[in-house]
């Protein structure tokens, strides 16, 4: 894919997020012990570029999602990415490419 069919896949996918109001997981301690017994055991949900109100993206994470790559490659492994989830902390694609995506780390906003 090159970067125009990137971008313009990443702003359906937001266009459909935001009409869903689509929100990030927040993990579990049980959702990250299933996922590395079976690391196909969840999704999570794809925002695209829609940036849900009420959530602060507070990392991105450039992830291998197709299964098949390697711990010393550029994108983390999806092994490598479930040992760095965080319990209590949210997730959500937040770019999507071909063989590779972003996931975003989110915490809910504090309210002013």
């Amino acid at each position: 894919m090159d970067l125009y069919a990137i971008r313009y896949l990443n702003e359906k996918i937001a266009k459909r997020a935001k009409k869903a109001k689509l929100q990030p997981y927040v993990i579990t301690e049980a959702d990250i012990e299933e996922a590395k017994k079976d690391r196909f055991t969840f999704s999570l949900p794809n925002l695209g570029y829609f940036k849900p109100r009420g959530w602060a993206l507070v990392h991105e994470y450039f992830v291998d999602k197709t299964g098949w790559g390697a711990p010393y490659e550029p994108a983390l492994t999806i092994d490598q990415f479930i040992e760095k989830m965080i319990p209590g902390r949210a997730y959500a694609l937040i770019e999507e490419g071909e063989m590779q995506c972003y996931v975003g780390e989110f915490v809910k906003k504090k309210e002013e």
